[in-house]
């Protein structure tokens, strides 16, 4: 005589993702990331991995492919801070992890989002020459140079350059500006009499 009894078989997956390295960060720093994958169900997962699609995510490593019921893991990846991050102010991403049980369809979890700040700092410095230092004749020509540096962290877009007496410089080599780069700008002023008589 045969007996079959039936046992009841669950299947879940948890992922939560998790930064595990320390700020602040910045253009080029590192953030590393840690993916704690759990299997909640009843039944021994095989085939479990993590899945994220953030570019320029290293390989994530985890310490094992399958993961009996009850058990968990710890997967982990490291991301490189680009500049269209500094600009953003973050690094904004979400994981998800699957497996596969002895019967049935695959488990996936929900996306585990992470959102890590970066630090932005503004700033654009201003110096500003001219060919000559002396003028003495109505007519004569001053040729002004503008040279304006982004000192900040950020991407700076439409720049331009006011000078209280000539209006606003036209004629910039660049009109946007990554952090460290400057443009130059250029205008001229015609001395008249009012300025001889200053």
């Amino acid at each position: 005589s045969v007996v079959d009894t039936t046992i009841t078989q669950t299947t879940g997956l948890t992922l939560v993702k998790s930064v595990t390295s320390t700020g602040p960060y910045a253009l080029n720093s590192v953030i590393s990331y840690s993916f704690l994958v759990t299997n909640t169900g009843t039944v021994d997962l095989t085939n479990v991995s993590v899945t994220d699609p953030l570019a320029g995510l290293s390989a994530i490593t985890c310490p094992a492919t399958t993961l009996a019921a009850g058990a968990n893991m710890t997967c982990t990846a490291t991301y490189t801070v680009k500049q269209a991050d500094v600009n953003a102010g973050t690094v904004h991403n979400s994981a998800t992890a699957g497996g596969t049980p002895p019967t049935g369809p695959a488990v996936t979890t929900p996306p585990s989002v992470v959102d890590t700040t970066i630090t932005q700092t503004t700033g654009l410095t201003l110096v500003k020459s001219a060919d000559k230092s002396t003028y003495a004749v109505v007519g004569e020509v001053i040729t002004y140079t503008y040279k304006l540096t982004n000192s900040g962290t950020v991407t700076v877009n439409t720049v331009s350059v006011t000078d209280d007496k000539l209006g606003t410089i036209a004629g910039c080599t660049a009109a946007t500006l990554l952090p460290g780069a400057n443009t130059t700008c250029t205008a001229t002023h015609t001395v008249v009499q009012l300025d001889l008589d200053l």
